[in-house]
């Protein structure tokens, strides 16, 4: 039975999250929770023709790891917005759709978010 459903935010969720939010009348994304090392919020696998590929949002560190996942702050100092647009393109840039959906994935990764769950948002509602 559909109904209201909480999640961590994520970057680049997994399909079983998106199966989440499609049978769910309320999404509500958990922004007080005590961020997480090494988990989903900044992290994501895509699947290249090497194998799996690993990528992360680099956040800053010090006191605000043991912060709410809203405070934690991208770590801008490394280029790993043109990393993620280059590995993403080279992995799917042949799949059905993907030219309606790289405009708006490359701005919406280039652009200036100072909070990692601002940027997990708006990849969320990327509209082709």
């Amino acid at each position: 039975m559909p109904g209201e459903i909480l999640l961590s935010t994520a970057y680049f969720p997994t399909a079983e999250y998106f199966s989440l939010i499609k049978n769910a009348d309320a999404v509500f994304i958990e922004r007080h929770e005590n961020y997480i090392k090494q988990t989903y919020r900044n992290r994501c696998n895509i699947l290249t023709s090497n194998g799996v590929l690993s990528l992360s949002v680099p956040v800053m560190k010090g006191p605000a790891l043991k912060a709410p996942v809203k405070d934690i702050e991208i770590d801008y100092s490394k280029r790993w917005q043109q990393v993620h647009l280059r590995a993403i393109a080279s992995a799917y840039s042949r799949s059905p759709y993907f030219q309606f959906y790289s405009e708006p994935l490359g701005k919406t990764l280039m652009k200036y978010n100072e909070f990692l769950i601002d940027l997990n948002e708006e990849l969320l509602i990327i509209k082709a």
